[in-house]
């Protein structure tokens, strides 16, 4: 029952931690696209954010990488 357990409470946390990956976006300080870290676009100045705070920031999907 122990193994049962520890299994599924490791499946859990490598799910919500798949999701919340998913959710992160960057930014520039001079752009308005949001990137994915592997956009060749993203060159410099990558900042860390959520997809909905760039989002409500004004920021739009970057056509290349498609976040």
């Amino acid at each position: 029952m122990k193994k049962v357990l520890t299994i599924l409470l490791t499946l859990f946390f490598i799910s919500a931690n798949v999701i919340a990956q998913s959710d992160i976006v960057y930014i520039t300080k001079t752009g308005s696209k949001y990137h994915r870290i592997t956009c060749s676009s993203l060159r410099s100045s990558a900042i860390e954010i959520t997809k909905d705070e760039a989002i409500s920031r004004g920021y739009t999907a970057c056509k290349r990488c498609r976040p």
